[in-house]
């Protein structure tokens, strides 16, 4: 037999291991095993958008027109009130010829024909038209009703002309029992020229004006007591009115 080098015999390996414990067989780790839990799927639920009930529109109710003394104005149709106005007034006005009220050389105003004029009401109600002054013919001196104010009296107002010559003019009166016992030529302010020689004028009417009679030229003063409004042919001449010629006129009126 061969001698360890060490000393020793071949049993001293075993003694060794003796001597340093033994361990015995290890025993394998197991491995972890990781369960995913599956997350729910979400539901997601619409919540339906109710249906609108539309409102009903209500219908509208018509409001009657009024007639009779309820209107803003009275037409005057030879001596005769009439209720449909602005037609009426048309038709007259581009009818009428020739001119029964005139003027005197001493500037005495005599009215004998109030047709197309208007009238206003016994509660001195505004009055607000706008009227066709042709086509017509407009006799030289000769005067047109425009409006008849009795019982009230003018308070304010303006009138808007469209004419074909600087030659007619306002004239505002007094009347009494149908005959101007004043009257006086409003002073009318050019406004702008339209072409084919017609002109924009227009004239303001107040509770006190003063001015000179047609005609006659004298001064006078209308002190609260206006209670007509006439258009003049002063040009010296007749006077041709066409469709375009217009007269608008806006007066406010008192007792």
């Amino acid at each position: 037999p061969v001698a360890d080098e060490s000393g020793g015999d071949g049993n001293s390996v075993a003694e060794s291991n003796e001597n340093n414990g033994d361990l015995g067989p290890l025993t394998p780790t197991p491995p972890v095993t990781i369960t995913e839990t599956p997350t729910p799927p979400v539901t997601i639920t619409e919540t339906p958008t109710p249906t609108a009930t539309p409102t009903p529109t209500p219908t509208p109710t018509a409001t009657p027109t009024p007639s009779g003394t309820s209107q803003n104005a009275f037409c005057f149709s030879g001596g005769d009130t009439i209720n449909s106005c602005n037609n009426t007034i048309n038709n007259i006005i581009k009818n009428q010829i020739t001119n029964r009220n005139t003027v005197t050389e001493t500037g005495t105003i005599v009215v004998q024909d109030r047709t197309g004029s208007f009238a206003a009401t016994p509660s001195c109600n505004p009055i607000e038209r706008t009227v066709s002054l042709g086509p017509s013919t407009m006799l030289d001196n000769g005067m047109r009703v425009i409006a008849i104010l009795s019982p009230c009296h003018l308070l304010d107002g303006s009138v808007l002309l469209n004419l074909p010559t600087n030659g007619i003019d306002i004239v505002a009166a007094h009347l009494v029992g149908g005959e101007a016992v004043d009257g006086i030529v409003v002073t009318k302010q050019f406004v702008a020229n339209l072409g084919n020689g017609q002109s924009l004028y227009s004239t303001d009417l107040n509770q006190t004006m003063s001015g000179v009679t047609p005609n006659g030229g004298e001064p006078e003063t209308l002190d609260d007591n206006t209670n007509a409004i006439l258009l003049w042919n002063n040009e010296g001449e007749d006077v041709e009115f066409n469709a375009d010629n217009t007269l608008a006129l806006n007066i406010i009126s008192h007792r």
